[in-house]
């Protein structure tokens, strides 16, 4: 189960940008094999959130909102009460996964990636998710990987302070994060930002191109960071407050 404590702030929330066209060059050198993406390139602009996408967008985040609810220990005085994220039953709601992928994509319309980012667990979920929304592929990022074999090469990075203040070592196959690929960084909450920091350097490192951060769950407090990484969010944090 995903946790996460509570804070007493809150942060500005990230809204998605406008429509853009792009560059036939562009979208012709980018291979996806979606039949949404070709009608896409051969009109020369990306595809358009529909009125239908947002409504069905609109229900998702509804959803989410029904199914979260916050646990807490018992209180021991004069100790503050500390309260938990309990998104469990968002897993166990089949219109919830059927819609999380569309949804997360919604997010980044006027992006064309060509693989999507995640790391483990809740990103190896979702990130395939919204891979097969999009018609590519995701690139799996883990912790304390090992290599296989000496030709097993490894892109490695060490994540700042996450939430519970750690920190993590994250790598990703060198076979999966190929030079000149954009990216879509995909998970279930930022917190801290720690590991989308972290895969935002390794996606550099592998010469590809990060595009943003698409997640379920915006509770960061460093408005730095969420500009830097591009962070666009279903839900804010402030959104689940009263639940």
């Amino acid at each position: 189960m995903r946790t996460a404590e509570v804070t007493s702030r809150d942060a500005h929330i990230g809204r998605s940008g406008r429509q853009a066209r792009v560059p036939s060059a562009r979208l012709a050198a980018v291979r996806r094999t979606s039949a949404t993406a070709r009608i896409a390139a051969e009109a020369d602009v990306l595809p358009l959130v529909t009125d239908a996408t947002m409504t069905r967008v609109n229900e998702l985040r509804a959803r989410l909102i029904s199914e979260f609810c916050w646990r807490s220990d018992p209180p021991v005085w004069p100790e503050p009460t500390n309260y938990y994220a309990d998104d469990s039953a968002w897993w166990r709601d089949e219109a919830i996964l059927a819609g999380i992928g569309q949804g997360l994509a919604a997010l980044f319309p006027d992006s064309v990636p060509t693989v999507v980012m995640g790391t483990e667990s809740r990103g190896s979920l979702l990130g395939p998710l919204v891979a097969r929304h999009l018609g590519i592929g995701f690139a799996e990022v883990r912790k304390k990987a090992e290599r296989a074999s000496d030709d097993d090469v490894w892109l490695s990075r060490r994540t700042p302070p996450d939430y519970r203040d750690r920190h993590l070592d994250l790598a990703v196959r060198r076979s999966v994060l190929r030079n000149g690929d954009r990216v879509l960084f995909v998970d279930d909450w930022a917190a801290s930002g720690g590991q989308a920091l972290a895969c935002q350097q390794l996606v550099h490192d592998g010469g590809a191109t990060w595009l943003g951060a698409a997640v379920v769950v915006d509770g960061l407090e460093n408005s730095a960071d969420r500009r830097s990484l591009s962070l666009r969010a279903l839900l804010h944090l402030r959104d689940l407050r009263g639940r």
